[in-house]
């Protein structure tokens, strides 16, 4: 019996751990989040694509792509 009451106990903390680790549904909020990381990747591919064209230097793409994330980021 003493054993029955332990297992039980392991078993009720076992489930109470495991309740509290699930992740809850993604709030609104995170997918706002979610959708402006999104276009922020967008944006930077986009300028990425189309940012090294021959006698373009390094600090000249590195300045746009900065400018690029600037404009993007809220």
């Amino acid at each position: 019996m003493k054993y029955a009451i332990t297992l039980i106990a392991v078993v009720a903390a076992l489930g109470l751990g495991a309740v509290a680790a699930h992740e809850p549904d993604p709030t609104p909020e995170t997918e706002e989040l979610r959708a402006a990381r999104d276009s922020r990747a967008w944006a930077l591919q986009q300028f990425q694509r189309r940012a090294c064209r021959p006698g373009e230097t390094a600090v000249w793409v590195a300045d746009k792509e900065a400018d690029c994330l600037r404009e993007v980021r809220p």
